[in-house]
């Protein structure tokens, strides 16, 4: 796949994840194999691995629905560190 394909799957994942709202989060490496395009979400020093078949991502909304399952994986990651700073200042006081 040529680097100029690979752009454009960027600028359409990135489109999709801001389509849900989610500007805050940011696309990272964007890479194909097997009929698959492998990405990385991330949102602060929070990271998450993905994928989504090309037959996906030529059905916009196949594509945002799938997108939709995905990001939810990384927010659970920041969710958690979120609780868990929480806990940790609640313990310091008292």
């Amino acid at each position: 796949m040529r680097e100029r394909e690979l752009e454009g799957y960027r600028e359409q994942l990135q489109q999709l994840v801001v389509q849900l709202g989610r500007d805050d989060i940011g696309l990272g490496e964007v890479t194909e194999a097997v009929g698959k395009i492998h990405f990385t979400l991330a949102r602060g020093h929070h990271t998450h691995q993905a994928e989504m078949p090309l037959e996906v991502l030529k059905d916009h909304d196949r594509a945002l629905a799938a997108m939709m399952a995905i990001v939810p994986q990384l927010s659970k990651a920041v969710e958690q560190e979120h609780i868990e700073e929480a806990s940790r200042e609640g313990g310091n006081h008292g």
